[in-house]
């Protein structure tokens, strides 16, 4: 066998590809009035999934043999979820509402502390992707009473509805881990007896509606890296301030005593997330020592990311000597990316002063954030249609599993192949590479 060195101008660069939801999951869920209950389950893989390989075993009570289902569920033949669908498990005597959504029908859906789990395989070997309740294979399985604890409400799969959170994208085996311990920490949302509004559709976004709030009091000791500071006329710009704050030890100010008559400059917020908020407002702290010139603020928002902006309230000037505090209606605003900022504008005046910024839900991606210990890899000297390997570092910073599925080489003379694989959010792994050159360079 010959042996080739391939020369590549550049050392072989490596790309990623990722995909949002790596199986199905449980997506909606009812134990309602009468028989009014039901079980729906989403498809977000990016390809039709064909049903025959799952199954929704269960148990009922407390299980003879705990970690041992006592009932196998198979779905019917022929049965599949096309990609971004939903499929629906109801009780065959459920409200014709239900049944007008529902996909087929099993009569003995859980009474609340019923454990079910949507498994992939067959009934003698199978995996758990996901569960309603504990998971039916712990070996301490045990009767919950009336029902399992949702996000802090009591026996919340009794006589309630759940619909999962959309920024989840992957089955949680764990139920403790699943229901957590209030509306913040929970993978669910817990709606009162009898709600199906959101039965037939789910919605799996690449943003989580986020729990967190702005508020911003500069107490890092720096305009924050997400926000934006920019100057719109002349050469002064918001800038922190160590000397003059509303509570703390900094704010930021705008040098209008210095800045020419007609300057300006804008602050912009990071990005909010409005999609959920009820009669969102952002609140705030202004300060402007003079009673006779005319420097001012005003508040600007945009829903379309800063491409176009509307007035939200303005004409902060004048206000003496202490600081000021105002709340303005977010109300015009709408979506997950929303900005607001605040244009500073120099009358030759005294300097403008803003300090603790807050109110709205910030926007939170929930998409994995790729980082490769190195972007590129040398194969030096290897063998014509032989295989080589080697190893890389792989992190995923962002806030959803990453899972990686292909790999691309630079090099046209060289095939490449990696093991898919999944890394959790926040964490780390290496990534094997394998490659086949199939010519000389």
């Amino acid at each position: 066998m010959k042996l080739a060195k391939i020369t590549l101008t550049a050392l072989t660069a490596w790309s990623l590809v990722w995909a949002q939801a790596t199986d199905l999951l449980i997506s909606e869920y009812a134990e309602g009035s009468s028989n009014n209950k039901y079980i729906e389950i989403y498809n977000g893989t990016g390809a039709s999934v064909d049903l025959s390989g799952y199954a929704y075993p269960n148990v009922s009570n407390a299980p003879t043999t705990a970690g041992e289902h006592e009932f196998w569920n198979e779905f019917e033949s022929g049965a599949t979820i096309a990609d971004g669908d939903v499929y629906v498990i109801c009780h065959g005597s459920s409200d014709a509402f239900i049944l007008a959504e529902c996909d087929e029908t099993h009569g003995y859906l859980s009474n609340g502390d019923d454990g079910y789990a949507l498994v992939s395989g067959t009934e003698s070997s199978f995996t758990v992707i996901d569960v309603i309740g504990q998971n039916i294979t712990d070996s301490d399985y045990a009767d919950p009473g009336s029902g399992w604890d949702v996000a802090g409400t009591t026996e919340g799969t009794k006589d309630h509805t759940l619909v999962r959170k959309s920024s989840v994208t992957s089955g949680q085996t764990t139920w403790s881990t699943a229901a957590g311990t209030d509306a913040d920490d929970s993978e669910w949302i817990v709606l009162a007896n009898d709600t199906w509004d959101l039965l037939g559709s789910h919605n799996m976004n690449s943003s989580s509606t986020s729990t967190d709030t702005l508020n911003e009091g500069f107490e890092g000791g720096s305009i924050p890296s997400d926000w934006t500071a920019t100057i719109t006329s002349g050469s002064y710009n918001w800038a922190l301030t160590s000397s003059t704050s509303s509570a703390g030890s900094y704010g930021v100010y705008y040098n209008s005593y210095s800045a020419s008559g007609g300057s300006g400059a804008e602050l912009m917020t990071k990005r909010l997330d409005l999609s959920s908020a009820s009669s969102p407002t952002i609140s705030f702290d202004w300060k402007h020592y003079s009673s006779y010139y005319d420097d001012s603020i005003s508040v600007h928002g945009s829903a379309d990311g800063g491409t176009t902006w509307s007035r939200l309230g303005g004409g902060y000037s004048q206000g003496g000597s202490s600081f000021n505090s105002e709340s303005l209606s977010l109300s015009s605003l709408s979506g997950n990316n929303v900005y607001v900022k605040f244009i500073a504008y120099s009358g030759y005046g005294a300097s403008l002063y803003l300090d603790n910024i807050g109110g709205p839900p910030i926007y939170v991606s929930s998409d994995p954030s790729i980082a490769l210990e190195s972007s590129s890899l040398d194969i030096g000297d290897v063998v014509v249609d032989s295989t080589g390997s080697a190893k890389i570092g792989i992190s995923n910073s962002g806030a959803a599993a990453l899972t990686v599925t292909s790999i691309t080489s630079s090099s046209s003379e060289v095939t490449t192949d990696v093991s898919a694989m999944s890394i959790a959010a926040g964490a780390s792994d290496t990534l094997s590479v394998s490659w086949t050159p199939s010519g000389m360079g």
